[in-house]
């Protein structure tokens, strides 16, 4: 924020509140129900209609959010500087070294490619290669940030809990160690997505590219949320039992299917198909 033109920010904000001016000078605290509904129909945040005090931002709002405060609340040539210098910081994939046919294709949100500092590439997946393909995305639970991963086909899930600098930078193996557990604890030692006790299988970072899965993630936010607070406490929670508690449950988007029953169904489909 430091790079923002707070009076600007201030000023707008003042404006904002304005609209919801009554009794000749009071106004509400919260922004605008007027707003948030047009910011839901943008496809910009989830829907405000709940009981929950929050809305998540969509990949399309994250992106805005962005360019919205370099558009109206940079200071004059900071802006500039702080983008390429973070531009220079990003790593570059080398599709050269990476076995394609063996590689996971790992969709990240806007808020997880920052932290990752990789430059997505343009990748699409077709036939055997979609088994391996999944979005992942940031998420944050008592200031602590953790990384939900979910199976594009399948929408099975594994978390990754406490996640610091040396775990961005490290993302290939963290990715192969908590699937590996995850799918152990499921009893899948062997399938189509790899053999557990191989060596980390290379990943293709790119940007996420279906509403609908994390549409199904942003569900699992919240039960992971519930997960958190509720049974197993932020200090140091089991990363399985909370992939699990999510996992169980029938998702709308895969006919009302449990994610493990259809992540088995489709491996065993890859494997009969010799994939």
């Amino acid at each position: 924020m430091k790079e923002l033109d707070q009076g600007r920010i201030v000023e707008c904000a003042l404006a904002i509140l304005g609209l919801s001016l009554h009794e000749d000078d009071r106004v509400w605290k919260n922004i605008d129900w007027g707003l948030l509904d047009e910011m839901h129909t943008r496809g910009w945040i989830t829907d405000p209609v709940n009981k929950n005090k929050s809305v998540y931002m969509t990949e399309e709002g994250l992106n805005n959010v962005q360019k919205f405060q370099k558009k109206y609340f940079s200071q004059s040539g900071k802006s500039s500087k702080t983008s390429s210098s973070a531009e220079s910081k990003e790593g570059h994939q080398n599709l050269s070294t990476i076995d394609l046919n063996q590689a996971h294709v790992v969709r990240c949100t806007g808020k997880l490619l920052k932290e990752l500092r990789i430059k997505p590439i343009e990748f699409e997946t077709s036939g055997e290669t979609s088994i391996r393909d999944w979005h992942a995305n940031l998420l944050t639970f008592e200031r602590r940030k953790c990384i939900l991963v979910t199976h594009t086909l399948s929408l099975y899930s594994f978390f990754i809990f406490g996640v610091i600098r040396k775990d961005f930078d490290n993302f290939k193996a963290v990715f192969n160690e908590h699937l590996r557990k995850q799918l152990t604890s499921e009893g899948v030692t062997k399938s189509a997505l790899y053999d557990v006790d191989a060596t980390d299988v290379d990943l293709i970072i790119t940007k996420s590219n279906s509403r609908s899965v994390l549409g199904s993630m942003n569900e699992y936010s919240y039960r992971l949320e519930f997960a958190v607070w509720d049974r197993e406490g932020s200090d140091d929670p089991d990363e399985v039992k909370m992939a699990d508690y999510i996992n169980n449950t029938p998702m709308s988007a895969i006919e009302e299917t449990w994610p493990p029953r259809q992540l088995r169904k489709i491996l065993g489909k890859a494997v009969k198909n010799g994939g």
